[in-house]
């Protein structure tokens, strides 16, 4: 039996008695944490189609897969790694826009009410996009 060790993180005593099988102070499987991670099956809410307005959906949409962007601007970019954080997406990436390859850091965030996303960083100023095709992130 595992014996109960009091850490500064309860995520990480969480992570570590799931992965150890130990059981909590009280019998539980686990101590609460501060936040679920999304399974890894689950689509990003960046995925799909977007543009800078509903008008702009038909030929002016940039497109985002869980691997990289492309926009009609002509700047594509590559995503080496995507991190979930509380307010969306930190994103380190590889992009091409007007020049030779460059690495880039861009953030994603989500504004449900607006249905609207914020990218930030990499060769974009800070741009607002609004979801295409009805697509619910």
């Amino acid at each position: 039996m595992c014996r109960f060790i009091t850490a500064r993180s309860s995520l990480l005593v969480a992570a570590l008695m799931l992965v150890a099988g130990c059981e909590g102070p009280e019998g539980g499987a686990s101590a609460p944490t501060a936040q679920s991670a999304p399974a890894s099956d689950a689509q990003p809410f960046f995925v799909g189609r977007w543009a800078a307005t509903e008008a702009m959906c038909g030929d002016a949409a940039w497109s985002f897969t869980p691997d990289g962007l492309s926009t009609p601007g002509e700047v594509s970019c590559t995503f080496s790694q995507v991190t979930a954080t509380p307010e969306g997406y930190d994103i380190a990436a590889t992009c091409w826009a007007e020049g030779p390859p460059e690495p880039e850091h861009i953030q994603l965030s989500y504004a449900e009410s607006a249905r609207a996303m914020l990218v930030e960083g990499g060769p974009f100023n800070p741009v607002g996009l609004v979801a295409c095709d009805g697509q619910q992130p």
